[in-house]
């Protein structure tokens, strides 16, 4: 169907993330003191986002960094395939401090490898 090709799996990195409550804080005075710690932030939270085109809606993913410099994310699809993608590339792109130009088209790249052959529901990435 045409719905199963609108699908995604997203890659976030969120920076400069701050708590805004401490354990047992009065919340009261919680409106207040969030508006004096925005006051004081130097810098605002971000985030920044990679989309990768998928095709069938995702049931599962799993993130396996095998090696220090490679980044494999497996997904089991409703289509009841397991697709295996190297996101190496956009780890990189996405840590970059230049950061990423926000786009909300998915990168169309094809998966390193896929298995349509599990008879039931599952896959294990270890």
């Amino acid at each position: 169907s045409n719905l199963a090709s609108t699908n995604s799996v997203v890659l976030m990195k969120l920076n400069k993330l701050v708590a805004l409550r401490q354990s047992g804080e009065d919340k009261a005075s919680d409106s207040d003191s969030e508006d004096e710690l925005y006051d004081e932030m130097e810098d605002t939270p971000d985030m920044k986002s990679i989309l990768i085109k998928h095709t069938g809606g995702v049931n599962r993913i799993r993130c396996a960094p095998l090696l220090p410099d490679k980044r494999l994310v497996a997904t089991w699809s409703d289509t009841g395939t397991v697709h295996i993608w190297d996101i190496t590339k956009h780890s990189i792109t996405i840590d970059a401090p230049a950061g990423v130009k926000q786009s909300h088209k998915p990168i169309n790249e094809p998966p390193l490898f896929s298995f349509s052959g599990h008879q039931v529901e599952g896959f294990a990435m270890d």
